[in-house]
């Protein structure tokens, strides 16, 4: 899909401001480009996106989204480096975000509770789902790690977090019925596409 991307550069230093249209949603916000005393240069940025169609921006880049909705929050940029691509190696990005209503992919919770994990694939349709999205350019790829995960849906109540590197998913959730009154333990593996 078309993405849009206007710079407005605020005062006579490294300073934009970040207009930004992408999968359905927007994306808008300020960034700053730093030269340090060591001659290399950092950059922060503050994003918040809003109703983002998670699968139409991960379709873009031929990738499928293991969660389906619109996602809101915040977004923090920092990275430092030598030179543009010394600051895209060493990426790092921070989310709070939420995504209601919300779809898993590729995974039956309800099933794969009632199965004692036994279940494979399906899908999870859920009131909503937030946490923290936190991620790191490294040699072996972009590690994301989500924390403080919660979902919701109906009597069904999840917590949990997760490891995602080179689509290899590993994480551990809680899942609560009924208010509370039956606790089960999931171990989360595979991978994105075969959780």
């Amino acid at each position: 899909p078309p993405a849009k991307l206007r710079l407005e550069r605020q005062g006579e230093q490294d300073r934009w401001r970040l207009l930004i249209e992408v999968a359905g949603g927007t994306s808008n916000g300020s960034a700053e480009l730093q030269s340090l005393a060591d001659g290399r240069l950092r950059l922060t940025a503050g994003l918040e996106p809003k109703a983002v169609d998670i699968g139409l921006l991960l379709r873009s880049f031929d990738r499928r989204a293991p969660i389906e909705g619109k996602i809101s929050g915040q977004t923090e940029v920092d990275t430092d480096g030598a030179d543009a691509s010394e600051l895209v190696q060493r990426l790092h990005t921070r989310t709070r975000f939420t995504v209601a209503p919300a779809v898993l992919t590729g995974f039956d919770l309800a099933k794969a509770v009632s199965t004692a994990g036994i279940s494979r694939g399906g899908r999870t349709s859920l009131d909503g789902l937030s946490g923290i999205l936190d991620t790191q350019a490294t040699d072996q790829g972009v590690v994301l790690r989500y924390s403080e995960l919660k979902a919701h849906s109906g009597i069904l109540v999840a917590s949990g977090r997760a490891t995602v590197l080179n689509r290899r998913l590993e994480g551990e959730a809680a899942v609560d019925l009924v208010g509370g009154v039956v606790g089960v333990p999931l171990k989360l593996g595979g991978t994105v596409d075969a959780p």
